[in-house]
């Protein structure tokens, strides 16, 4: 009985390796990648308010596959636009209700995003049926060992919006315009597992260029997790050629993606911790042009944690090129900006006058090198709008 039953699965293991056999090998036929094509094609088509052009597919079902062309376009204007795209994959862990992909690489895609002027996206004209939010967690689980794109490009026009046309020249030539934003040579690696109740993330590394705002982006690396019961991000390095910022964060205890406004954060614990950073007003004028009165660049350190309404700045060092600033306290009303509240003790800070007028050129405020290196100790308790 024992030898019928293994001759039974020695042939069924035998067939299924035929079998597997066969499917490879048909799978790697012209007719069976044009039959792929014109499948995808008209699932595209079908669902889709978007012209579509499929380049030839290669490959075959059991390892994966690559597609030499994707061009879609949605209102008459190019979506997205790519070079060759190749997936590979598990078929197997399928079986077990996950996509197993072992690596996904695009190579020179172009993405456009367009906000026309009723204030609707292209993006909200691209599937011809709207879908019912899914509330219930999927139980598929998605993992990517290797994701890598190459050389791309990401274009946002925002027909709505005013742009930089409100600012000086001399700070909308140093401002990010998001009206008109066009950003070239993006390069992403990262890896990841995401499923319906968590997400880890870790980017290897993402940089890119934008000629026409003076904005570029070296390397950024970090590692990113998210739960229901919280979200951290650890080791993030963000490099461009004025700063370097190193730090890690974490909100935890609440659902990052389900907050209906700050005051439910009030009791989150937060940490945060920001080490071996140099910030320079450069990059931060890109963002937000109000700092276009500072100049130079300053070295950070920080460790800061507490409950989100609470929070304890056990160390925060601020210096310049001759100036160092301590500071320590708390940092309440967080959770309710209007009643924000600082409690800031500093000892053993020293400033170097002539570092003021360096950081604050636009304010002509006298070096008096006369002084000399100045201690500060100070306590402030206070409403900063106040």
């Amino acid at each position: 009985m024992t030898r019928k039953v293994s001759k039974i699965l020695l042939y069924v293991g035998a067939s299924v390796i035929v079998l597997l056999v066969v499917i490879t090998l048909f799978s790697q036929t012209r007719a069976f990648r044009e039959t792929l094509r014109s499948t995808l094609y008209t699932l595209l088509q079908d669902n889709l308010n978007a012209r579509v052009y499929l380049g030839p597919i290669h490959g075959n079902l059991v390892t994966g596959f690559s597609l030499d062309t994707l061009i879609m376009y949605v209102d008459d204007h190019p979506f997205v636009e790519s070079g060759k795209i190749a997936v590979r994959y598990d078929p197997l862990a399928l079986w077990n209700k996950r996509v197993a992909l072992g690596g996904v690489s695009l190579d020179q895609p172009s993405f456009t995003l367009i906000r026309y002027a009723d204030g609707s996206w292209n993006v909200d004209h691209l599937a011809k049926k709207k879908s019912a939010p899914d509330t219930l967690p999927s139980p598929w689980i998605v993992s990517v060992k290797n994701l890598k794109i190459r050389d791309a490009r990401f274009r946002l026009i925002d027909s709505t919006a005013s742009g930089n046309r409100g600012l000086p020249d001399s700070i909308a030539r140093r401002t990010v315009d998001f009206s008109n934003l066009d950003v070239q040579h993006i390069m992403v690696e990262l890896k990841g597992v995401i499923s319906g109740r968590e997400q880890d993330i870790t980017v290897a590394n993402i940089s890119f260029e934008s000629p026409a705002n003076g904005l570029k982006l070296n390397h950024l690396a970090a590692h990113i997790h998210y739960s229901r019961s919280g979200a951290e991000v650890t080791k993030l390095v963000i490099a461009t050629p004025q700063s370097h910022v190193e730090l890690s964060a974490a909100l935890r205890s609440v659902d990052v993606f389900a907050v209906p406004d700050l005051a439910a954060l009030r009791t989150a614990p937060v940490s945060v911790k920001i080490s071996s950073s140099t910030v320079a007003a450069e990059d931060l004028q890109r963002f937000l042009p109000s700092l276009d009165f500072l100049r130079g660049s300053v070295f950070l350190y920080a460790i800061i944690d507490g409950e989100f309404g609470n929070l304890q700045i056990k160390i925060l060092e601020a210096a310049t090129r001759h100036s160092l600033i301590n500071l320590s306290g708390t940092l309440s009303n967080l959770h309710r900006p209007e009643d924000l509240t600082m409690n800031i003790e500093s000892r053993g800070s020293s400033i170097q006058p002539a570092d003021v007028p360096e950081l604050l050129p636009l304010f002509d405020i006298p070096g008096f090198p006369e002084l000399g290196e100045m201690k500060l100790d100070f306590h402030y308790i206070g409403k900063p709008l106040d």
